[in-house]
């Protein structure tokens, strides 16, 4: 992990764990209804790491430092060539936040995972790189996809890699315009902040055959669409997710679920909502 209050997922997850905060002002301002006057909107901001960085190059150093992270903590060997040959690389973000510039999406989709793989010195062909540009319903969209790719054989593992960064005055603006940060105003709305994770998705067969220590089974994830302001097909979509996750296992330990929020335009112009659910047991 790469955090405001941490640069691994040790010390990330400590500080967490102890209530640490590091909001600092950012550069928008609202009207504070009861200071009259006007406050700046507070955010998470990693100061001296992302400092003059933008578009691919923010996102790249973001994810490949979370990425760095990860394979110190699981005693991975950069350049072993054979190992991440058979190996996949994912990488989650967001959409470029601007309606005047919409080739920036495509730059980063082209761009960000070659990229990523040259900021962590991984020898990761280009052909096992992919780029998940959904806002945070990315993360579970790259695991997904490798679960698939790992089930057909395709590969022996996927590093997925997520970054993101919403404090530049654009993001901020772009937000504020669809009411969703948090305000006084607001109690809603989100925080912003920067920051990124990365995980190690294996087959467990391959795990086995180097001795490797694992730290939790992922069963199952699924993704579902459901069309905005409607009720009826929103619950039915939530459940069938649901459902495709649990399967046919009984009892269910413990379900972990998330329905972002997120809005995707579909061809046909309708709008639609994410929605996707994981399920994970204790072993």
């Amino acid at each position: 992990m790469l955090t405001t209050v941490g640069y691994g997922a040790v010390t990330a997850a400590a500080a967490i764990r102890a209530g640490i905060s590091r909001a600092v002002p950012l550069k928008l301002e609202y009207f504070d209804p009861e200071e009259l006057g006007d406050a700046p909107v507070l955010g998470h901001v990693l100061s001296g790491i992302s400092d003059g960085f933008e578009g691919v190059a923010l996102l790249g150093k973001l994810a490949s430092q979370a990425i760095l992270d990860l394979v110190l903590g699981s005693g991975l060997d950069r350049t072993d060539v054979a190992f991440w040959s058979r190996t996949g690389l994912f990488i989650g973000a967001s959409p470029y936040r601007s309606e005047d510039e919409p080739f920036v999406t495509e730059i980063l989709e082209e761009t960000l995972a070659r990229r990523v793989a040259s900021g962590a010195r991984l020898p990761i062909p280009q052909t096992n790189c992919r780029v998940f540009l959904s806002e945070h319903i990315s993360a579970l969209e790259a695991a997904a996809e490798a679960q698939r790719e790992i089930d057909r054989g395709r590969f022996d593992r996927v590093v997925v890699a997520c970054a993101d960064s919403l404090v530049k005055r654009t993001d901020l603006q772009w937000f504020s315009a669809r009411g969703r940060l948090k305000t006084p105003d607001r109690p809603i709305g989100f925080v912003p902040g920067e920051g990124s994770a990365a995980m190690l998705l294996e087959a467990e067969a391959s795990v086995r055959q180097r001795k490797a220590r694992a730290d939790a089974w992922l069963e199952k994830v699924a993704v579902g669409v459901a069309l905005e302001n409607d009720a009826s097909s929103c619950g039915q979509e939530w459940a069938e997710t649901i459902r495709r996750c649990l399967g046919a296992r009984k009892p269910v330990g413990s379900i972990y679920a998330d329905l972002n929020g997120g809005v995707k335009e579909r061809r046909n112009g309708e709008r639609c909502l994410r929605a996707s659910a994981r399920r994970t047991l204790a072993r």
